[in-house]
């Protein structure tokens, strides 16, 4: 519900009388793919494998990797105004994985056809890891707060780029074989435009649901 309250404060504010309720309804950014990374440190991690009270570890550093998560936005249709941000990473195992808990984005009505959300979210699994349906001994790392998508376009109308603001919101890791998790300030969320001739097959193949590591979990 959140993410409507934003979007209609946005509305009131910026669509004129004259001006279309949404900017666009095309899916002109369907299919998109960004490269993804999320580090950070956590200031005082918790961990709770043993009897309370629990002991804290300080600066833990938690990585999804380099080069190793990808993210894919995925339009519900026309009507909808409503994208979903996927995500998929190879584990642990050298097995590509669909990330849980997809976000939605919601198309603004702005000049540069963004999308947006006052709380959105992207989970990724931890570097060396695996995550998809919780098997034993999985291990993530996650952004949740304000995510907008701003595209950029060439000349020729193509698009050419997207920054992504991510901020009033945080960075929590659980690793539940070591039972050790906690928050830390948002920031370590790195997301960057890539061409899908740039993203690795086994991220491709897993968006079309190659194994059953790539289909939404239902837990």
């Amino acid at each position: 519900m959140k993410n409507r309250v934003l979007i209609s404060l946005i509305l009131m504010a910026s669509v004129g009388a004259s001006a279309p309720v949404y900017a666009t309804n095309d899916g002109h950014l369907d299919g998109v793919w960004l490269s993804g990374r999320i580090t950070t440190t956590i200031p005082k991690a918790i961990n709770t494998s043993g009897p309370s009270p629990w002991a804290q570890l300080k600066n833990l550093k938690i990585d999804s990797g380099i080069n190793n998560c990808y993210a894919q936005l995925t339009w519900a249709g026309e009507g909808s105004y409503v994208y979903q941000l996927v995500s998929y990473c190879m584990n642990g195992n050298g097995q590509w994985e669909r990330g849980e808990y997809s976000s939605e984005l919601w198309e603004l009505n702005d000049s540069r056809q963004s999308l947006g959300s006052d709380w959105g979210s992207i989970y990724f699994v931890q570097q060396g890891k695996a995550f998809h349906g919780f098997p034993a001994n999985y291990a993530f790392i996650g952004y949740e707060g304000s995510l907008e998508f701003m595209p950029k376009y060439n000349q020729k109308g193509s698009l050419s780029g997207i920054s992504v603001g991510a901020s009033s919101g945080m960075v929590y890791s659980w690793d539940s074989g070591s039972k050790i998790g906690g928050t830390s300030r948002s920031g370590g969320l790195k997301l960057r435009f890539v061409n899908t001739d740039q993203v690795p097959q086994g991220a491709i193949n897993c968006a079309a649901g190659a194994s059953p590591l790539c289909v939404e979990s239902e837990s």
